[in-house]
Protein backbone atom coordinates (compact mmCIF):
# COMPACT_ATOMS: atom_id res chain seq x y z
CA UNK A 1 0.00 0.00 0.00
CA UNK A 2 1.20 3.51 -0.78
CA UNK A 3 2.02 5.97 2.01
CA UNK A 4 1.58 9.19 -0.01
CA UNK A 5 -1.87 10.84 -0.13
CA UNK A 6 -2.09 10.43 -3.93
CA UNK A 7 -1.01 6.81 -3.73
CA UNK A 8 -3.51 6.15 -0.94
CA UNK A 9 -6.27 7.70 -3.05
CA UNK A 10 -5.26 5.56 -6.03
CA UNK A 11 -5.27 2.46 -3.83
CA UNK A 12 -8.73 3.37 -2.54
CA UNK A 13 -9.98 3.81 -6.12
CA UNK A 14 -8.51 0.45 -7.14
CA UNK A 15 -10.15 -1.23 -4.14
CA UNK A 16 -13.51 0.28 -5.05
CA UNK A 17 -13.10 -0.64 -8.72
CA UNK A 18 -12.27 -4.22 -7.80
CA UNK A 19 -15.76 -4.52 -6.29
CA UNK A 20 -17.49 -3.48 -9.54
CA UNK A 21 -18.42 -5.61 -12.51
CA UNK A 22 -16.08 -6.07 -15.47
CA UNK A 23 -18.06 -3.67 -17.66
CA UNK A 24 -18.27 -0.97 -14.99
CA UNK A 25 -14.50 -1.09 -14.54
CA UNK A 26 -13.98 -0.85 -18.30
CA UNK A 27 -16.49 2.01 -18.50
CA UNK A 28 -14.70 3.90 -15.72
CA UNK A 29 -11.31 3.57 -17.45
CA UNK A 30 -12.82 4.52 -20.81
CA UNK A 31 -14.32 7.69 -19.32
CA UNK A 32 -10.90 8.55 -17.93
CA UNK A 33 -9.46 8.03 -21.42
CA UNK A 34 -12.08 10.37 -22.90
CA UNK A 35 -11.21 13.03 -20.33
CA UNK A 36 -7.48 12.66 -21.07
CA UNK A 37 -8.04 12.99 -24.85
CA UNK A 38 -10.28 16.03 -24.47
CA UNK A 39 -7.71 17.70 -22.22
CA UNK A 40 -4.93 16.98 -24.74
CA UNK A 41 -7.01 18.34 -27.61
CA UNK A 42 -7.75 21.50 -25.66
CA UNK A 43 -4.01 21.97 -25.22
CA UNK A 44 -3.47 21.42 -28.96
CA UNK A 45 -6.16 23.96 -29.89
CA UNK A 46 -4.76 26.49 -27.42
CA UNK A 47 -1.18 26.08 -28.63
CA UNK A 48 -2.23 26.21 -32.29
CA UNK A 49 -4.03 29.46 -31.55
CA UNK A 50 -0.95 30.87 -29.87
CA UNK A 51 1.22 29.67 -32.77
CA UNK A 52 -1.05 31.29 -35.34
CA UNK A 53 -1.02 34.48 -33.25
CA UNK A 54 2.75 34.64 -33.32
CA UNK A 55 2.69 34.25 -37.12
CA UNK A 56 0.31 37.23 -37.51
CA UNK A 57 3.07 39.76 -36.71
CA UNK A 58 4.24 39.75 -40.33
CA UNK A 59 7.38 39.11 -42.27
CA UNK A 60 9.25 42.09 -40.72
CA UNK A 61 9.35 40.22 -37.38
CA UNK A 62 10.18 36.80 -38.81
CA UNK A 63 13.55 36.57 -37.06
CA UNK A 64 12.11 37.45 -33.66
CA UNK A 65 9.15 35.12 -34.20
CA UNK A 66 11.42 32.23 -35.17
CA UNK A 67 13.52 32.66 -32.04
CA UNK A 68 10.51 32.94 -29.73
CA UNK A 69 8.25 30.50 -31.58
CA UNK A 70 10.67 27.56 -31.60
CA UNK A 71 9.73 26.64 -28.05
CA UNK A 72 6.07 27.06 -28.92
CA UNK A 73 6.36 24.73 -31.89
CA UNK A 74 8.15 22.13 -29.74
CA UNK A 75 5.45 22.42 -27.10
CA UNK A 76 2.79 22.09 -29.80
CA UNK A 77 4.51 18.98 -31.17
CA UNK A 78 4.55 17.47 -27.66
CA UNK A 79 0.87 18.32 -27.19
CA UNK A 80 0.00 16.70 -30.52
CA UNK A 81 2.00 13.60 -29.61
CA UNK A 82 0.21 13.43 -26.25
CA UNK A 83 -3.13 13.72 -28.05
CA UNK A 84 -2.16 10.91 -30.42
CA UNK A 85 -1.20 8.67 -27.50
CA UNK A 86 -4.44 9.54 -25.69
CA UNK A 87 -6.40 8.71 -28.86
CA UNK A 88 -4.67 5.33 -29.19
CA UNK A 89 -5.35 4.58 -25.51
CA UNK A 90 -9.00 5.59 -25.91
CA UNK A 91 -9.41 3.22 -28.88
CA UNK A 92 -8.00 0.40 -26.77
CA UNK A 93 -10.23 1.22 -23.78
CA UNK A 94 -13.33 1.54 -25.98
CA UNK A 95 -12.73 -1.91 -27.48
CA UNK A 96 -12.27 -3.36 -23.99
CA UNK A 97 -15.57 -1.77 -22.90
CA UNK A 98 -17.33 -3.24 -25.95
CA UNK A 99 -15.95 -6.70 -25.23
CA UNK A 100 -17.00 -6.43 -21.57
CA UNK A 101 -20.51 -5.32 -22.60
CA UNK A 102 -20.85 -8.30 -24.95
CA UNK A 103 -20.04 -10.61 -22.05
CA UNK A 104 -22.90 -9.04 -20.06
CA UNK A 105 -25.48 -10.45 -22.56
CA UNK A 106 -27.15 -7.14 -23.35
CA UNK A 107 -27.54 -5.92 -19.77
CA UNK A 108 -25.28 -2.89 -20.42
CA UNK A 109 -26.34 -1.96 -23.97
CA UNK A 110 -27.87 1.38 -22.93
CA UNK A 111 -24.81 2.37 -20.90
CA UNK A 112 -22.51 1.28 -23.73
CA UNK A 113 -24.49 3.33 -26.27
CA UNK A 114 -24.15 6.47 -24.14
CA UNK A 115 -20.46 5.77 -23.56
CA UNK A 116 -19.75 5.27 -27.26
CA UNK A 117 -21.52 8.55 -28.05
CA UNK A 118 -18.96 10.39 -25.94
CA UNK A 119 -16.14 8.27 -27.36
CA UNK A 120 -17.19 9.09 -30.93
CA UNK A 121 -17.46 12.78 -30.04
CA UNK A 122 -13.89 12.76 -28.75
CA UNK A 123 -12.72 10.87 -31.84
CA UNK A 124 -14.48 13.34 -34.14
CA UNK A 125 -12.87 16.26 -32.35
CA UNK A 126 -9.50 14.54 -32.71
CA UNK A 127 -10.05 14.05 -36.45
CA UNK A 128 -11.07 17.68 -36.86
CA UNK A 129 -8.03 18.92 -34.95
CA UNK A 130 -5.65 16.74 -36.99
CA UNK A 131 -7.79 16.94 -40.18
CA UNK A 132 -7.92 13.14 -40.46
CA UNK A 133 -10.31 11.46 -42.89
CA UNK A 134 -12.68 9.33 -40.76
CA UNK A 135 -12.40 5.59 -41.44
CA UNK A 136 -15.44 3.52 -42.24
CA UNK A 137 -16.97 1.17 -39.70
CA UNK A 138 -15.81 -1.86 -41.69
CA UNK A 139 -12.22 -0.67 -41.56
CA UNK A 140 -12.45 -0.26 -37.79
CA UNK A 141 -13.77 -3.82 -37.53
CA UNK A 142 -11.01 -5.23 -39.76
CA UNK A 143 -8.35 -3.47 -37.73
CA UNK A 144 -9.86 -4.73 -34.49
CA UNK A 145 -10.05 -8.29 -35.80
CA UNK A 146 -6.52 -8.18 -37.16
CA UNK A 147 -5.22 -7.04 -33.79
CA UNK A 148 -3.73 -3.81 -35.14
CA UNK A 149 -2.57 -1.11 -32.76
CA UNK A 150 -5.23 1.53 -32.03
CA UNK A 151 -4.56 4.92 -33.63
CA UNK A 152 -2.66 3.59 -36.65
CA UNK A 153 -5.81 3.96 -38.74
CA UNK A 154 -5.64 7.73 -38.30
CA UNK A 155 -2.04 7.77 -39.50
CA UNK A 156 -3.03 5.71 -42.56
CA UNK A 157 -5.90 8.02 -43.46
CA UNK A 158 -3.71 11.03 -42.79
CA UNK A 159 -1.19 9.77 -45.33
CA UNK A 160 -3.97 8.95 -47.79
CA UNK A 161 -5.47 12.39 -47.42
CA UNK A 162 -2.18 14.03 -48.44
CA UNK A 163 -2.52 12.39 -51.86
CA UNK A 164 -5.69 14.39 -52.62
CA UNK A 165 -4.31 17.86 -51.95
CA UNK A 166 -1.72 19.82 -50.02
CA UNK A 167 -4.28 21.26 -47.64
CA UNK A 168 -4.98 17.79 -46.17
CA UNK A 169 -1.51 17.26 -44.66
CA UNK A 170 -2.39 16.09 -41.17
CA UNK A 171 0.56 14.55 -39.34
CA UNK A 172 2.04 16.95 -36.75
CA UNK A 173 5.47 17.29 -38.40
CA UNK A 174 4.09 17.68 -41.92
CA UNK A 175 1.52 20.18 -40.72
CA UNK A 176 4.20 22.19 -38.91
CA UNK A 177 6.45 22.28 -42.00
CA UNK A 178 3.51 23.17 -44.18
CA UNK A 179 2.69 26.10 -41.89
CA UNK A 180 6.29 27.32 -41.93
CA UNK A 181 6.53 27.23 -45.74
CA UNK A 182 3.08 28.67 -46.42
CA UNK A 183 2.64 31.02 -43.45
CA UNK A 184 0.79 33.70 -45.40
CA UNK A 185 -1.81 31.25 -46.76
CA UNK A 186 -2.18 29.67 -43.32
CA UNK A 187 -2.73 33.04 -41.64
CA UNK A 188 -5.32 34.07 -44.20
CA UNK A 189 -7.24 30.85 -43.58
CA UNK A 190 -7.08 31.24 -39.80
CA UNK A 191 -8.90 34.54 -40.08
CA UNK A 192 -11.97 32.78 -41.50
CA UNK A 193 -11.82 29.30 -39.89
CA UNK A 194 -12.40 28.78 -36.18
CA UNK A 195 -10.71 26.12 -34.07
CA UNK A 196 -12.42 22.70 -34.08
CA UNK A 197 -14.83 22.23 -31.21
CA UNK A 198 -16.18 19.00 -29.69
CA UNK A 199 -19.72 18.00 -30.60
CA UNK A 200 -20.34 17.14 -26.94
CA UNK A 201 -19.86 20.13 -24.64
CA UNK A 202 -17.64 20.01 -21.59
CA UNK A 203 -20.67 20.48 -19.35
CA UNK A 204 -22.43 17.49 -20.93
CA UNK A 205 -19.33 15.32 -20.66
CA UNK A 206 -18.75 16.36 -17.04
CA UNK A 207 -22.38 15.50 -16.32
CA UNK A 208 -21.83 12.07 -17.87
CA UNK A 209 -18.59 11.67 -15.90
CA UNK A 210 -20.34 12.58 -12.64
CA UNK A 211 -23.15 10.16 -13.49
CA UNK A 212 -20.65 7.33 -14.08
CA UNK A 213 -18.87 8.08 -10.82
CA UNK A 214 -22.19 8.37 -8.99
CA UNK A 215 -23.32 5.03 -10.40
CA UNK A 216 -20.01 3.53 -9.33
CA UNK A 217 -20.52 4.92 -5.82
CA UNK A 218 -24.08 3.56 -5.70
CA UNK A 219 -22.83 0.19 -6.89
CA UNK A 220 -20.11 0.35 -4.24
CA UNK A 221 -22.72 1.10 -1.55
CA UNK A 222 -24.94 -1.72 -2.83
CA UNK A 223 -22.00 -4.11 -2.80
CA UNK A 224 -21.15 -3.04 0.75
CA UNK A 225 -24.76 -3.67 1.75
CA UNK A 226 -24.67 -7.08 0.07
CA UNK A 227 -21.36 -7.82 1.78
CA UNK A 228 -22.88 -6.85 5.15
CA UNK A 229 -25.88 -9.10 4.44
CA UNK A 230 -23.58 -11.96 3.50
CA UNK A 231 -21.65 -11.43 6.73
CA UNK A 232 -24.88 -11.65 8.72
CA UNK A 233 -25.91 -14.77 6.81
CA UNK A 234 -22.49 -16.25 7.55
CA UNK A 235 -22.92 -15.50 11.25
CA UNK A 236 -26.40 -17.03 11.22
CA UNK A 237 -25.04 -20.08 9.43
CA UNK A 238 -22.33 -20.41 12.09
CA UNK A 239 -24.97 -20.14 14.83
CA UNK A 240 -27.15 -22.76 13.13
CA UNK A 241 -24.11 -25.01 12.72
CA UNK A 242 -23.29 -24.64 16.41
CA UNK A 243 -26.89 -25.40 17.35
CA UNK A 244 -26.90 -28.47 15.11
CA UNK A 245 -23.70 -29.68 16.71
CA UNK A 246 -25.30 -29.26 20.15
CA UNK A 247 -28.38 -31.17 19.02
CA UNK A 248 -26.14 -33.86 17.58
CA UNK A 249 -24.39 -34.19 20.94
CA UNK A 250 -27.73 -34.52 22.71
CA UNK A 251 -28.86 -37.16 20.21
CA UNK A 252 -25.65 -39.11 20.79
CA UNK A 253 -26.22 -38.97 24.57
CA UNK A 254 -29.84 -40.12 24.17
CA UNK A 255 -28.71 -42.93 21.89
CA UNK A 256 -26.19 -44.09 24.49
CA UNK A 257 -28.89 -44.05 27.18
CA UNK A 258 -31.23 -46.02 24.93
CA UNK A 259 -28.54 -48.61 24.32
CA UNK A 260 -27.89 -48.90 28.07
CA UNK A 261 -31.62 -49.30 28.80
CA UNK A 262 -31.91 -51.87 26.03
CA UNK A 263 -29.07 -53.87 27.56
CA UNK A 264 -30.73 -53.77 30.99
CA UNK A 265 -34.09 -54.83 29.58
CA UNK A 266 -32.41 -57.69 27.72
CA UNK A 267 -30.91 -58.93 31.02
CA UNK A 268 -34.24 -58.71 32.80
CA UNK A 269 -35.92 -60.57 29.96
CA UNK A 270 -33.39 -63.41 30.23
CA UNK A 271 -33.89 -63.71 34.00
CA UNK A 272 -37.66 -63.65 33.60
CA UNK A 273 -37.58 -66.42 31.04
CA UNK A 274 -35.33 -68.51 33.31
CA UNK A 275 -37.69 -67.96 36.24
CA UNK A 276 -40.72 -68.91 34.16
CA UNK A 277 -38.98 -72.08 32.97
CA UNK A 278 -38.21 -73.13 36.57
CA UNK A 279 -41.75 -72.29 37.63
CA UNK A 280 -43.17 -74.47 34.86
CA UNK A 281 -41.23 -77.46 36.23
CA UNK A 282 -42.66 -76.87 39.75
CA UNK A 283 -46.18 -76.64 38.37
CA UNK A 284 -45.92 -80.11 36.83
CA UNK A 285 -45.08 -81.66 40.21
CA UNK A 286 -47.91 -79.73 41.83
CA UNK A 287 -50.36 -80.95 39.22
CA UNK A 288 -49.28 -84.59 39.79
CA UNK A 289 -49.58 -84.22 43.57
CA UNK A 290 -53.04 -82.68 43.30
CA UNK A 291 -54.19 -85.46 41.00
CA UNK A 292 -52.92 -88.15 43.43
CA UNK A 293 -54.59 -86.40 46.36
CA UNK A 294 -57.85 -86.14 44.45
CA UNK A 295 -57.73 -89.85 43.60
CA UNK A 296 -57.12 -90.67 47.28
CA UNK A 297 -60.12 -88.63 48.36
CA UNK A 298 -62.33 -90.31 45.74
CA UNK A 299 -61.15 -93.76 46.89
CA UNK A 300 -61.87 -92.92 50.53
CA UNK A 301 -65.37 -91.76 49.68
CA UNK A 302 -66.00 -94.93 47.71
CA UNK A 303 -64.88 -97.13 50.65
CA UNK A 304 -67.13 -95.27 53.03
CA UNK A 305 -70.09 -95.68 50.76
CA UNK A 306 -69.56 -99.45 50.53
CA UNK A 307 -69.56 -99.78 54.27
Amino acid sequence: MSTTPGGAADDEIQIRLSKLSVYKRAEYHCVEGIAALRESLRDVVRLEGEESGTNDHGANKAVQSSSSGGGGRAELAKARQAARRAHQQLDKLAKEAQRAARREDGACDADLKELMRHVESARRWYRECFRVVPPTEGEYERQGDAGGAPGLDDDLHARQSTQHGATNMTTPLLAANFNDVNSNIHNSRNTNVTAPQPTVSDEEFLLFLDQVRRNDELADVALDRISHGLSRLHENALNVTSELRTQEGLLVAVEEKVETTHAKLSGLNKRLRKFLAEKNKCDCFMYAFCCALLLGVVAAIAVLLKK
